[in-house]
């Protein structure tokens, strides 16, 4: 296939042409829709699906573990004596606010609300380019008297180029993270020296390692991957593949591979690409160096730094701001440092502008927990050249190791942080740095 090959494209075109939709009207047909796992998180899983009349797409459909749950309000009935409920009627009027419209708490609406979330907040941020097609459906699956439905959000398989599924593309999904440092003049004074010099990346190691969680500190800094150079942008991946965690998978023919021995996979992913006699112990340094510079082809790292930076506060700045919206009794010490007076100025603001620091919040904190997909295979041409992705995402570039390979890179996770989420988000940051600071 090559960039300007668009069969599958005008099929995905053809699948996705319509405007997200709640399902209801929408039934597709597909086989062993709920076997092959893709990934799953907290509130949703992610499956491989062979729709009947498009069985030469390689798709993928999410569906909600609990739906509804995470939508928080339904704008009809609200209880002011329940914090929660008060919590989804602020968060109804603040995305209002940006006009995007938070849908009533019924189960078949959780797919729609996330697509609409998406078209409004997350695309007009990052581009549609690396944002994933989507479609909100009803599958059902065929065979042995099945009749079971559910509502789902269909889209292209990232792990695989295109829609079109081939069993030598190589997907590397990366979990990038906070590609800044937070240093506005709310964060305490005896906390500075660590967050004003530390990515949080690097904090949150420590507390892992205290909890036992990881077995030891990964030398990955995202600092390095968003530093826009290609040096530090390699060095980051290969701390990466040194120490995976959760951070990093690795995808062949659209299965995940394990990574036991990640020396030898990169050994044989190389090996596909280049010709044997050349492929060096270095194979990580090899991958890491052809990921770089697919990343540096396109300003999809710049993009997503700039929504993690949408808002200029910490968190424990803005656990205080919703508290305030949601109850005048907010404590405010009688401190006079700059960090008591910076976060008594932001408690006077009037209310308007408070819902929309604390929307920023939320838009920064959905693309720090972002995922970057990272699908590429060899064309074997040594005449490509760069060519920008064609209206299905698929680039083509010609590496400084000449090995040409045809790409796309889609921006995954982008799910929207609830605001009750929030003052989880500000209990961890308190823990992080009571580790950091005892070290």
């Amino acid at each position: 296939m090559t960039a300007k090959d668009c069969t599958p494209c005008c099929n995905l075109c053809r699948l996705f042409q319509s405007h997200p939709q709640s399902g209801d009207d929408d039934i597709l047909h597909c086989t062993g829709t709920w076997k092959d796992l893709k990934g799953y998180g907290n509130a949703n899983s992610v499956h491989g699906v062979r729709i009947t009349s498009y069985e030469h797409l390689a798709l993928v459909a999410r569906c909600s573990k609990n739906k509804g749950q995470e939508l928080g309000v339904d704008t009809h009935v609200v209880s002011e004596q329940s914090l929660k409920k008060r919590l989804g009627l602020l968060e109804y009027e603040m995305w209002k606010r940006r006009g995007y419209e938070i849908c009533p708490q019924r189960d078949q609406h959780a797919e729609y609300d996330r697509a609409k979330f998406m078209e409004s907040v997350v695309i007009p941020r990052l581009g549609a380019c690396h944002v994933p097609l989507m479609k909100c459906a009803r599958l059902r699956e065929i065979g042995a008297g099945s009749t079971l439905t559910k509502d789902v959000l269909l889209m292209p398989d990232a792990t695989q180029l295109g829609g079109q599924a081939t069993s030598d593309t190589v997907c590397v999904e990366i979990k990038p993270k906070f590609g800044n440092i937070m240093t506005c003049d709310t964060v305490p004074l005896h906390e500075r020296t660590l967050k004003h010099t530390k990515s949080r990346y690097s904090l949150h190691q420590t507390l892992k390692l205290e909890q036992g969680s990881i077995s030891s500190r990964s030398a990955y800094d995202p600092l390095d991957l968003f530093s826009n150079q290609k040096e530090r942008m390699v060095r980051a991946l290969i701390a990466l593949f040194d120490n995976p965690q959760n951070n990093l998978s690795v995808f062949r023919g659209g299965h995940r591979c394990p990574l036991d021995d990640v020396c030898g996979l990169c050994k044989s992913i190389v090996q596909t690409m280049l010709p044997s006699d050349t492929v060096t112990s270095c194979a990580k340094e090899t991958l890491s160096i052809i990921l770089a510079e697919i990343l540096l082809q396109e300003s999809v790292l710049q993009n997503i730094l700039t929504m993690q930076n949408a808002c200029q506060y910490d968190v424990q700045a803005v656990e205080k701001l919703v508290n305030r919206l949601v109850s005048a009794d907010v404590e405010i010490n009688s401190k006079t440092d700059e960090p008591s007076l910076a976060l008594e100025r932001l408690l006077t603001f009037e209310k308007e502008k408070i819902m929309d620091i604390v929307a920023d919040y939320c838009i920064a904190a959905t693309a720090k927990d972002c995922s970057l997909m990272i699908s590429f295979c060899a064309t074997g041409d040594p005449a490509t050249r760069h060519q920008p992705p064609n209206p299905c995402g698929t680039g083509a570039i010609c590496t400084s190791l000449d090995i040409s390979c045809m790409y796309r890179i889609t921006i995954v996770d982008l799910d929207r942080k609830p605001l009750e989420k929030i003052k989880a988000h500000a209990a961890l940051d308190r823990e992080i740095m009571r580790v950091n600071s005892a070290c």
